[in-house]
């Protein structure tokens, strides 16, 4: 996350340790996104890891609120989703 002239610009880390790689190519990856005071944001992204004992999924879900706001504010819907979910 970075901040400036009023905006804040969120884009999760690209570099996934080994295990938490979900095999998309992060060329493909979505631009940041930018955010504007009393703006919230719904990121998902999902992993697949294969141990001796079978798979094991994970899936993040990143909640941000830009601005001074109340913990409610994540029972509404967001200003903006990003939808990183690969088919696994």
């Amino acid at each position: 996350m970075t901040e400036s002239d009023g905006c804040l610009r969120v884009l999760p880390a690209r570099n996934a340790p080994e295990w938490a790689r979900n095999g998309l190519d992060p060329a493909w990856r979505p631009a940041p996104v930018a955010m504007r005071p009393r703006q919230t944001l719904r990121w998902q992204i999902n992993h697949r890891r294969t141990t001796e004992r079978g798979w094991y999924y994970r899936l993040d879900t990143l909640n941000v609120s830009y601005g001074n706001r109340t913990a409610e504010v994540f029972l509404h819907p967001p200003t903006h989703r990003v939808d990183e979910l690969s088919r696994l």
